[in-house]
């Protein structure tokens, strides 16, 4: 368990499975998070629990999300339609999302 600091981590690629997100020396492979992702507009933060499945180097770290409820998708699917562009101009989202808890 990681001490109680907070974790900000801006991800990409996300989809109702999971998201990409940039390295973090406090994130490792197996770790179980719980993150709010922040969309824009009218959308609320989306609170979802996710397992760090994969380390890509220097592309970040996959999560995958877990338990996801009926809503869950179609909610996601709404965020990521907000989603500015990512700098890189291939159309990829970029999402804000802060770790609320780490096991």
């Amino acid at each position: 368990h990681l001490p109680d600091e907070q974790v900000v981590l801006m991800g990409s690629n996300l989809s109702p499975q999971g998201m990409q997100v940039e390295c973090d020396p406090r994130l490792s492979v197996g770790m179980r998070l719980v993150l709010d992702l922040y969309g824009h507009g009218e959308i609320p933060p989306v609170r979802m629990k996710a397992q760090v499945t994969r380390d890509d180097g220097l592309q970040g770290l996959y999560l995958a999300f877990e338990d996801l409820w009926p809503g869950a998708p179609a909610l996601l699917e709404r965020l990521i339609k907000t989603l500015p562009l990512a700098a890189t101009g291939t159309g990829a989202g970029m999402v804000i999302s802060e770790v609320v808890e780490r096991r």
